[in-house]
């Protein structure tokens, strides 16, 4: 009964605490190939205070009641935020994600926080080998020139913002299923109203790069892509980091296993360099609970300068996203 009354107050807050949060069938604004470029002031790289609809909540409810009580399969996003243990953020927990896949039924990843504000969880082994030999094998015949979006032109290629190959993947394909299903299972806590798109491949060679961009769309005003997974199928290259400007470098040397830490490999980039790292992903939330875009998440992936490196986009869009009213 206790259990009752708290999860239903939770989900009463939810509801009434403008969370973009649910999941549609399928991006209805425009291309979803694509992603507008905007450009952003440098002081715009204050993100605001640890202080969202997520954490205070988790400070009011017992969160091992909410974690042992949840659908029956694990939803790692939920328990990242409502830890069994304070130091969750230096803590790589070990999630089994189940799949229609034979040979990926008892498929293993490690979660670990890296930002709680913005939101972005590193993921270790989020896509396996045989999923990535799979994936490498059915977008070979399948790739094109990538392309931008912009409200004057629309679709165009635009070797100034993007030079890359793009293969989008057949939401029928077995393996594309059940990492479709892995990333909505992460995402446990979320609706009806939000999907996660078809996958996509991006492919670069040498001198391949993608500006500095947001993957959520500031010109449309209702629904919007509200979470990312960049993953890597990939990795044999020196150079194309994924770059976070506006992130603080963390004080922990732990994390250089998988960020650039020397002067040499960071070359002159401000902020956080993800290193590729074949199978690897990184997750992170593209709004505030209000609805606002997060400016923290602005990102590029970094000139390969030799080799060639491979990703894996994974985007869900939410359709009941509005644009919320300026701020006085």
């Amino acid at each position: 009964m206790q259990f009752k009354f708290v999860l239903s107050f939770f989900l009463a807050t939810f509801a009434s605490a403008a969370v973009i949060a649910p999941l549609p069938d399928g991006c209805t604004s425009g291309d979803p190939n694509v992603v507008r470029r905007v450009p952003v002031p440098l002081d715009a790289r204050n993100p605001t205070s640890v202080s969202t609809l997520l954490e205070n909540t988790a400070k009011v409810f017992d969160e091992r009641q909410l974690l042992t009580e949840r659908p029956r399969y694990s939803a790692p996003l939920l328990e990242a935020l409502f830890p069994r243990s304070p130091s969750i953020d230096l803590i790589i927990r070990k999630h089994i994600s189940g799949s229609h896949v034979p040979s990926q039924k008892n498929h293993q990843y490690e979660v670990q926080i890296f930002s709680r504000d913005p939101l972005i969880i590193y993921i270790q082994n989020f896509v396996s080998s045989e999923e990535v030999a799979h994936l490498l094998k059915v977008s070979e015949d399948k790739y094109e020139p990538s392309k931008v979006y912009s409200s004057f032109d629309g679709n165009r290629v635009d070797d100034q913002m993007r030079v890359s190959e793009s293969a989008w993947m057949d939401r029928k394909d077995p393996v594309v299923r059940s990492i479709t299903r892995r990333a909505r299972e992460f995402q446990g806590w979320r609706g009806r109203n939000s999907t996660v798109e078809p996958l996509l491949v991006q492919r670069y060679q040498a001198n391949g790069f993608y500006n500095y961009h947001f993957d959520w769309d500031e010109a449309t005003t209702r629904g919007n892509r509200v979470t990312t997974f960049m993953s890597y199928l990939v990795a044999n290259c020196t150079g194309g980091g994924t770059n976070f400007p506006f992130l603080p470098q963390p004080s922990d040397d732990r994390w250089c296993d998988v960020i650039e830490c020397d002067e040499e490999g960071r070359d002159g980039y401000q902020g956080v360099i993800f290193k590729p790292i074949v199978g690897s992903a990184i997750f992170w939330e593209n709004f505030h609970p209000n609805g606002t875009g997060h400016k923290g998440v602005y990102h590029a992936g970094l000139p390969v300068r030799s080799g060639m490196k491979v990703g894996l986009n994974i985007w869900t869009w939410d359709s009941a996203w509005i644009k919320p009213e300026e701020l006085e």
